[in-house]
């Protein structure tokens, strides 16, 4: 018997073919036992290879993305800052005078801002005070002063700390 498929001479009572295994005489076998072979429509293949081209793509435009940022140059700005405190009535527990003064420094290679952040203890209680740095050029400097006028004030006692955050 002939396979009507792909030409292969097979024997008479042969119920498949020996080449290419498709049914011959499919009247004598079950419809649920013929197999066929499909192949997937070509339009789920290359909408496949678009949805991975599209993944591909933006992994790639996002490692870019962290590479620019990761080497942008950025400011770095610290501060060199010393202060003097001062009673109108020296020696005495009373009002006075803070004063902060010094420079503010960018290592950086970018012009940044930001402000200087003062907790100064005037001898009774801390206090918190927030001041700009104004503009500070890359690699450069600014000079930095700060006054503050407090009603009870013992000047032997004074503390100021310092932070800068960048904005």
């Amino acid at each position: 018997m002939r396979c009507p498929n792909c030409g292969k001479e097979n024997a008479d009572d042969a119920k498949f073919c020996q080449m290419c295994a498709r049914a011959l005489a499919p009247s004598y076998i079950a419809p649920d036992l013929v197999v066929q072979r499909t192949q997937a429509p070509k339009s789920e293949s290359h909408t496949l290879a678009i949805v991975v081209g599209i993944v591909v793509l933006l992994v790639v435009v996002g490692a870019i993305a962290v590479m620019i940022i990761a080497t942008a140059p950025k400011a770095d700005l610290r501060a060199d800052l010393s202060y003097s405190a001062a009673n109108d009535l020296p020696g005495l527990i009373g009002s006075g005078t803070i004063i902060v003064y010094g420079t503010i420094y960018n290592y950086g290679d970018k012009m940044g801002d930001g402000t200087v952040q003062l907790h100064i203890y005037d001898g009774y209680e801390w206090h918190d005070y927030s001041s700009p740095t104004g503009v500070v050029p890359a690699n450069g400097s600014v000079d930095f002063f700060w006054d503050g006028d407090f009603d009870h004030m013992y000047e032997d006692a004074v503390i100021v700390q310092h932070t800068i955050t960048m904005g």
